[in-house]
């Protein structure tokens, strides 16, 4: 999304928080720096993303993010990590950001050629597998439509002359953990990757403005997933019975989330991005352990049972202004 929308404490009218915190913004910041301090650096780099993307402008996001990864950066594989020092770095105007973002960014620097390296590294063997004659007979396609995968590797490589991912193209494959989508797709079609028992990695590159129903329905070790804006509608199961997704982004520019969450059992938390303008009927029904839920558009709709069998803290704020309709 070219626009990137910062966010005031004006702006969020309807966010649910704990009254013990002045603002959204002091929320996020106690829950990631609180997360982190228990080595849960996962779920709190959740939280700091979310400070990034919410409040660009302010220095704690993008540190951070750059500090979940500061015992080892050669394993920071984040597309132009660097981007998000100097970011870091412009954002620290007070004293303590300044000692922080210092300290961070000096650890960053003298490993950034082991970085580089590495990153060269990687590349390499990408483009070799993309190059491979033997690699690139697994992928039938026509016309720039990808419609069958015959492999049984673990990392795959989209080629560069796909622009669509058909219906059920890596559908039940038990072999694939990584994905690489280059920035050529525009959509991946119904059921994709349902089944994929074994994709933890996948990043959906902004190119992509359509994915269809079930895409990843039952990729049950799929951890975490970031939908950027230039896709209006999460469709229906689209991560339904994704048991281990704990980590949702969903950023401005999505408009509709349909019955898209069912049974993910691991989530804890999501924010509904002020863009959203509907949660359809049971769109996260039988998330167990979803006790955080964040709307920042006042006027939106939320179905019936959407938040069917979840322990949400703020259940009866949520009730007084949406009714009590939509937990069961």
């Amino acid at each position: 999304m070219s626009d990137k929308t910062t966010y005031t404490e004006d702006d969020i009218k309807y966010f649910y928080w704990d009254r013990a915190y002045s603002s959204f913004l002091k929320y996020l910041e106690y829950k990631a720096d609180s997360l982190f301090k228990l080595g849960n650096v996962q779920d709190s780099f959740y939280y700091y993303e979310l400070i990034s993307e919410f409040y660009p402008a302010d220095w704690k996001g993008w540190w951070g993010i750059i500090r979940c990864f500061s015992g080892d950066f050669k394993t920071f594989d984040f597309i132009d990590s660097e981007v998000y020092v100097e970011k870091m770095k412009k954002t620290a105007t007070d004293g303590e950001g300044k000692v922080e973002v210092e300290k961070v960014a000096s650890l960053f620097d003298s490993q950034w050629a082991e970085i580089q390296e590495n990153r060269k590294k990687r590349a390499e063997e990408d483009a070799k597998r993309s190059a491979d004659n033997f690699y690139n007979m697994k992928f039938r396609r026509k016309n720039g439509v990808l419609t069958e995968y015959n492999g049984s590797d673990s990392v795959v490589i989209i080629p560069k002359d796909v622009s669509v991912i058909d219906d059920a193209t890596f559908r039940d494959n038990g072999h694939i953990e990584r994905v690489v989508i280059h920035s050529g797709v525009v959509k991946i079609g119904k059921d994709a990757f349902a089944g994929c028992s074994s994709l933890k990695n996948i990043t959906i590159p902004l190119s992509v403005t359509e994915i269809g129903e079930s895409a990843f329905y039952g990729c049950t070790a799929l951890e975490r997933i970031t939908f950027n804006g230039n896709i209006e509608t999460i469709e229906e199961n689209m991560f339904s019975g994704c048991e281990n997704l704990k980590n949702v982004t969903i950023k401005e520019g999505v408009k509709h989330i349909k019955k898209a969450f069912v049974s993910c059992k691991s989530l804890t938390s999501i924010v509904i991005p002020k863009s959203v303008e509907d949660l359809a009927d049971f769109c996260f029904s039988s998330c167990e352990n979803l006790t955080s839920v964040a709307m920042l558009n006042e006027n939106i709709s939320i179905g019936r049972r959407a938040f069917l069998s979840c322990p949400i803290e703020n259940k009866e704020e949520l009730t007084e202004k949406f009714g009590s309709e939509i937990f069961r």
